[in-house]
């Protein structure tokens, strides 16, 4: 199962920075930032409900799997994605979808950034700094995040996985509103935010469900190591 196994063919053809950034997010130690075996147990550990991973080997839980559910989650409007574990869609067909949900999500925000004066975007940014490093995110994390919103998609490329996993947590669904100076209801539906109700959990910990904070940046982290190791690959077929 493991050589073809999905996450640790990702994992064993990661750059050394790329395993070093998720071992971080899953707050390994340091001597453990090379250790395939171990990264692909976190992962999955915290991708999966806390409950049922008691009946689970610590590398059984399918790569389709979390990245459904990572779909559910960054799904633009209510409800959750069609996709099933056992039905015909391939994990990149997924993979894809998420990405073009999180260019889309972006694209609207940046739009509406770009609506604000001057004077707005410095008093916005200025929160928007107290607020994430409030709510623990580094200063890095914060800096390419505020980035994201003057640059849009243009910047994904150089943006920390965790910068793009902010546009879906709880927390900036909670102050979309006060940013864009617009109704909640109408973030939602023009697809710049989740619903609420979805984005919940990302802020907070709800028992047994997968830890979002984690999941989500190391999922957008594994989709582009798949899309630079595709790049790589067509450079040299140039």
């Amino acid at each position: 199962m493991i050589n073809n196994d999905i996450i640790f063919l990702r994992l064993k053809n990661a750059t050394k920075i790329e395993l070093t950034e998720i071992s971080k997010i899953l707050k390994l130690k340091e001597n453990d930032y090379q250790n395939i075996n171990k990264i692909s147990e976190e992962y999955r550990s915290v991708a999966g409900h806390s409950v049922l991973n008691i009946f689970r080997d610590k590398n059984e839980l399918p790569y389709k799997q979390i990245i459904i559910d990572v779909a559910d989650k960054l799904h633009n409007g209510f409800g959750w994605t069609h996709y099933k574990l056992d039905d015909y869609h391939r994990e990149d067909e997924i993979e894809k979808k998420i990405w073009v949900d999180l260019e889309y999500r972006i694209e609207k925000v940046k739009e509406s950034w770009d609506n604000l004066s001057d004077k707005e975007k410095r008093e916005k940014e200025n929160k928007l700094k107290n607020d994430l490093n409030k709510e623990g995110y580094s200063q890095t994390a914060i800096n390419s995040f505020i980035t994201l919103l003057a640059s849009g998609t243009s910047g994904i490329a150089v943006a920390s996985p965790i910068a793009l996993s902010i546009f879906y947590s709880g927390f900036f669904a909670s102050i979309s509103a006060s940013i864009f100076g617009v109704s909640l209801a109408t973030l939602i539906s023009s697809g710049i935010i989740i619903s609420s109700i979805v984005a919940l959990p990302f802020g907070i910990a709800i028992a047994g469900t997968p830890a979002y904070r984690k999941t989500i940046p190391i999922t957008i982290l594994m989709i582009k190591i798949a899309k630079r190791i595709e790049e790589e690959k067509n450079m040299e077929n140039l």
